[in-house]
């Protein structure tokens, strides 16, 4: 792809955002604008090859190696790793002149058999396009500007265990954009926790002797049951989904051990609280109808519901219109997603809005899915992703201008 395919917004649209346009000086526009379409083809070849190699949580070592590099060359001075965590990086750039510390945040990290199918090599190339931005309009803020990778979004929060690390605590504010079927400013998102429950049994011979076997499996199909009954008496916004990771080796043994991961998400906090409790519940009924041993294990780290800035999502949606990303970010009341960026929402202000990667007139693409795997790899894809980090970037500047 070469730079001549990043397109930028006409004046017209530009003049439909004036607060972000008076406050910052055209020709610092224009240098962010400029910046990015320079460094296009080698943050698209960054975020390709991210995609081309999808990497699990807290695996991410080529991704991390591949951006800390280019980082560097941008003139960042990169810490890695970051808070005692192998694939977490720091990368600062300081204008020399005082002021208050802002960063953008990179997700690289894949989803287990789907690769990019939440589209985190856009992530990362939106981060990138908003370091170049900054890079080349340095002369036109104060203070520092960061760039901090976070492993692990996808089942592992690792922004928590990030958070309660100290790895946020010196900003003053933090964006992140994240690609979706629309543009729309930061919506809620549910906290979320993770259950281990594993169940043991007695084996047995499955048809010689199965009278003196215990299935634990079976106790897994009766957990698994009864959180089924439970979601007719949940909340609207509650949810409550479960997989079975172990549930025997061989049909004619009696299972001795199954394994079921769970996970409970509302936007209340609190509520969590209840469904935690309910879920344990019907994991110790399961056991006891059975016969079988039970023991529960929540991950440390769950998933905070976002808490929403609104001068700062303002500011962000503003300034990714005049990016080019589009011309109206309506709001959204909630989403029953869960992002580990609510974790740092709660520490440090945030904004989290989404841009759309699908081209106007196609039809909307669900996350996690094969098809918005293979549209995180197109043209237009990686155009909105340079698109919103140059708006992360313009927000940026305000804030430190």
């Amino acid at each position: 792809m070469g730079v001549e395919e990043v397109e930028f917004p006409p004046p017209a649209v530009e003049q439909t955002v004036k607060q972000v346009r008076h406050q910052i000086p055209l020709g610092i526009v224009n240098r962010c604008k400029k910046a990015v379409a320079r460094k296009a083809r080698a943050i698209i070849g960054i975020a390709k090859a991210i995609h081309a190699d999808p990497e699990l949580g807290y695996r991410e070592f080529h991704a991390v190696t591949r951006l800390t590099a280019y980082l560097s060359r941008l003139g960042f001075r990169v810490t890695v790793p970051y808070v005692k965590l192998k694939t977490a990086f720091r990368a600062v750039l300081d204008s020399g002149r005082k002021g208050p510390a802002v960063a953008v945040i990179a997700e690289y990290d894949a989803l287990a058999g789907l690769g990019h199918g939440c589209g985190h090599n856009l992530i990362s190339a939106a981060a990138l396009a908003a370091a170049a931005g900054m890079a080349g309009s340095r002369g036109g803020w104060r203070g520092s500007f960061e760039v901090i990778g976070t492993p692990a979004e996808e089942m592992y929060a690792g922004k928590g265990i990030m958070v309660g690390r100290g790895g946020f605590k010196h900003l003053k504010s933090c964006f992140m954009v994240h690609p979706s079927s629309r543009s729309m400013r930061t919506p809620g998102s549910n906290a979320l926790e993770t259950v281990t429950v594993r169940f043991r049994g007695k084996s047995a011979h499955a048809a010689v002797n199965p009278d003196e076997g215990i299935n634990a499996l079976d106790a897994a199909v009766l957990f698994i049951n009864a959180l089924n009954a439970l979601r007719q008496h949940l909340r609207e916004d509650a949810r409550i989904h479960a997989i079975v990771t172990e549930g025997g080796r061989a049909v004619n043994v009696i299972p001795e051990l199954a394994e079921v991961k769970a996970v409970v998400r509302s936007c209340d906090e609190e509520y969590v609280k209840v469904l935690r409790r309910r879920v344990e519940s019907a994991a110790r009924g399961a056991a006891m109808a059975i016969g079988a041993k039970v023991a529960l294990r929540w991950d440390s780290e769950g998933y905070r519901s976002f808490l929403v800035n609104e001068g700062l999502d303002d500011l962000l949606a503003n300034a990714m219109r005049v990016s080019g990303i589009a011309q109206d970010m309506p709001s959204v009341k909630e989403s029953r997603g869960s992002l580990d960026m609510g974790n740092v929402s709660r520490l440090v202000p945030s904004a989290h809005p989404f841009f759309s990667i699908v081209p106007p007139g196609k039809r909307p693409l669900a996350l996690h899915t094969r098809d918005f795997l293979r549209q995180a790899n197109t043209a237009f894809a990686y155009r909105q992703a340079l698109k919103a980090g140059t708006g992360m970037a313009l927000a940026a500047v305000r804030l430190l201008s």
